[in-house]
């Protein structure tokens, strides 16, 4: 329930939004709230709700409810990740290899939405999170996204530092306008000379003239990484040998000396690079070597956290199926209530404490758990309420002799007794 949650700290505001950390039962959560009450802002907000909570990627923080009354205000749930943003990882002065690492996480990240039809049409370095554990890339701020059965054409606030020319003059848009902020957040990563080839064609004014995807860059990005710095150096070499063979039969002794000369000290430096660009496919083999073995490991745990999922399912399904016909059985919803109470409610947060706070578990998968408990729970509260509520009341039975019978029933916290039995 909404009112358990304590706490509130205001952790950032955004123009739409604001952010705060609260606790709930010894664990930190997120609420994310609209920045004002007008109807326009709390339908983006439930909208950014209803389009995220089907995301489920490792890089996308995980949705677990909206709480139409939490303690500062209607909000999303979200899992709460200690880290920095990009701009204040980068201040850190991390290596090459971390920044490689964190942007394939992003185009991973990027191309996930992407598959599932939607745009971010906000991709910046303030909306994406790097944890303090591990260094993992988690994508925040889906409140400016469309998809094919959404889409809010003249009403988006993006950033324009990052934002696409058709996304500023709020023209037709597609996922060629988020690969536009990928190139403009690739030079803020690596710079604008690394990998110029790669960002200059990303953020083209014309779309077309773009990548048509995430794992069209993503390819491209990678080629960048392995190509040899020794292509360059040998075509030099050749054409310094080519001119030193034309003008060696001219030449006095002592220059074709300085010209030998000048050829060894290239053919060692051809000699080093090669040297050099082993050592580095070296190092990006073991990269993916890791990356491969992180992603085994997610599978793993996935696979684990999905079986723990479906077990509960199945035992709060049982309970529901068996509580129904006896609420059924009481007839009017005030005798139906305490019955639930009794064969649903209680034994459904039994069920919930059971899987949420197991000590099996690391705290990761305990909240992916407690969001999926809650969820499933929420939705067969829901169907058992609304049973009820579609039940008679004894208040409107109009034979006031049979209403104080049953009156007389609720009062001793009797179970429902036919009148006329």
């Amino acid at each position: 329930m909404s009112e358990s949650y304590a706490d509130p700290v205001l952790l950032r505001e955004t123009t739409t939004a604001r952010l705060y950390r609260v606790s709930k039962a010894g664990k930190y959560f997120i609420i994310k709230t609209a920045k004002d009450s007008s109807g326009m802002s709390l339908a983006m907000l439930k909208r950014e709700y209803e389009m995220s909570v089907s995301l489920n990627h490792y890089h996308i923080p995980f949705f677990f409810t909206y709480e139409p009354s939490s303690p500062v205000g209607p909000g999303i749930v979200m899992e709460y990740i200690d880290g920095r943003n990009l701009n204040e990882f980068l201040n850190e002065n991390p290596s090459l290899d971390s920044r490689r690492r964190a942007f394939s996480q992003i185009l991973d990240v990027v191309a996930y939405i992407h598959k599932n039809g939607i745009i971010h049409n906000d991709l910046k370095p303030e909306n994406i999170l790097i944890s303090r554990i591990n260094n993992d890339v988690k994508l925040l701020d889906f409140g400016l996204s469309d998809n094919d059965a959404h889409y809010l054409a003249h009403t988006l606030g993006c950033t324009p530092t990052y934002a696409s020319p058709e996304l500023l003059n709020q023209g037709d848009i597609d996922a060629r306008s988020d690969i536009y902020s990928l190139g403009r957040i690739m030079q803020r990563i690596f710079g604008t000379k690394r990998y110029a080839s790669v960002s200059n064609r990303c953020i083209a004014t014309d779309r077309n003239n773009r990548y048509n995807n995430v794992d069209q860059l993503k390819t491209h990005w990678l080629k960048r990484q392995k190509t040899p710095g020794r292509i360059l150096l040998a075509t030099t070499i050749i054409a310094i040998l080519s001119l030193t063979f034309y003008l060696g039969r001219q030449l006095t002794s002592s220059t074709k000396q300085q010209l030998t000369e000048s050829y060894n000290a290239l053919r060692d430096s051809l000699s080093a690079a090669n040297h050099q660009t082993r050592l580095y496919k070296s190092q990006i083999d073991s990269i993916k070597h890791a990356q491969d073995q992180e992603n085994a490991a997610i599978q793993r745990r996935t696979a684990m956290r999905d079986s723990i999922c479906n077990a509960f399912d199945t035992a709060l399904k049982h309970i529901y199926d068996k509580a129904v016909p006896i609420v059924k059985n009481e007839r009017f919803s005030d005798f139906a209530h305490n019955k639930a109470l009794e064969t649903f409610y209680n034994p459904m947060w039994e069920l919930q404490k059971q899987y949420n706070f197991s000590r099996q578990h690391d705290a990761e998968m305990t909240s992916h758990i407690t969001s999926h408990t809650n969820l499933v729970g929420n939705e067969y509260y829901t169907k058992m309420t609304d049973l009820i509520d579609s039940m008679p009341k004894v208040s409107d039975i109009t034979d006031e002799n049979e209403k104080y019978h049953y009156l007389q029933l609720l009062k001793h916290n009797r179970p429902y007794t036919p009148y006329h039995q």
